[in-house]
């Protein structure tokens, strides 16, 4: 097994200098494809613009817990535009999480397919199997894009995240969607961004030299949010976790991989506290299984609900 793992490590160091180039080029193609084909919705679209699309295509977050109803590939590039405004707590809960399963989803879904194709070049590699020129440099591309040259390690970076731990973090870091950074950056993760760029939080000290990371897309958040988790050294413990769940035939879940948070924020064990109270509250657990529908949505609501659909 050290063999194989010497061999695949000495394949990815072959690479040399063109590696750099491959991988600005796959990190490019990666912000064009952060979701599953489906439909984007653009256009300032309001909450019951929304909800009422969600009623007609037979949405609801109760039977994809029960797992009797696929989640619909209707991505929201943007929050509805006057969520923060709903006096109704469980309603404004309720359209944050259908609003950011689906986007989730269609985001692991893309890395499960990456996951899926190293697992198949790495085991061809392992018996000696000549692989193409094109799937060298994808392998060389993944590696640099999750920052390991590692066989091993690639395996544990390339994997999803519990969509229970995703929307839990995105609901506190930005208030079920009613931040400012939400709202104007759509930024629901907190992740900074160094020097002059970035949206400034309110009161910070000047010349603190960083900002809030501003994206063009929901989807694109949630991208690099999960870049974030299976890429830096801060997450090794929530890595290894889910690979040890893997090797034990279970499926990686939210309140697992809550705990290895503690270096997210500074609030440390209060801080994994808080999400595991809020995947139990809010009956997170139970989207770790869910699953995109097949087919692309085709419905629409009737002509007067206007919003423009951009099919991905």
């Amino acid at each position: 097994m050290a063999a194989a793992t010497n061999e695949a490590r000495d394949f990815f160091f072959r690479a040399g200098t063109a590696l750099a180039i491959v991988a600005v080029t796959v990190g490019a193609m990666w912000q064009e494809r952060t979701t599953a084909p489906g439909q984007l919705l653009r256009g300032g679209i309001s909450a019951a613009w929304l909800a009422d699309y969600h009623r007609e295509l037979g949405y609801s977050l109760d039977d994809v817990r029960r797992a009797s109803q696929p989640v619909p590939r209707v991505m929201l590039a943007e929050l509805p535009m006057d969520l923060a405004k709903i006096e109704s707590t469980p309603l404004r809960k309720q359209l944050f999480i259908e609003g950011l399963l689906p986007i989730v989803l269609g985001v692991n879904e893309r890395i499960a397919s990456d996951r899926d194709r190293l697992v198949a070049l790495l085991a061809r590699q392992k018996t000696g199997e000549a692989i193409s020129g094109r799937d060298k440099a994808w392998l060389e591309a993944m590696a640099m894009r999750y920052g390991s040259m590692d066989a091993g390690e690639l395996l544990r970076r390339v994997d999803v995240v519990p969509p229970s731990l995703a929307i839990a973090q995105a609901a506190i870091e930005s208030g079920w969607g009613s931040s400012r950074f939400a709202r104007q950056g759509n930024a629901l993760f907190g992740q900074r961004v160094y020097g002059a760029s970035g949206m400034q939080p309110a009161g910070l000290a000047a010349g603190a030299g960083f900002g809030v990371r501003d994206f063009e897309t929901l989807g694109a958040a949630v991208a690099a949010y999960a870049d974030n988790l299976n890429s830096f050294s801060a997450y090794a413990a929530l890595r290894a976790k889910r690979a040890t769940l893997r090797a034990q035939g279970q499926l990686p879940d939210g309140l697992s991989l809550a705990g290895t948070l503690l270096r997210y924020s500074e609030l440390g064990d209060d801080y994994v506290a808080r999400v595991r109270d809020l995947i139990r509250i809010n009956g997170l657990g139970a989207l770790d299984k869910a699953r995109l529908a097949e087919p692309r949505v085709t419905s629409m609501p009737p002509a007067e609900r206007h919003a423009e659909r951009q099919d991905i």
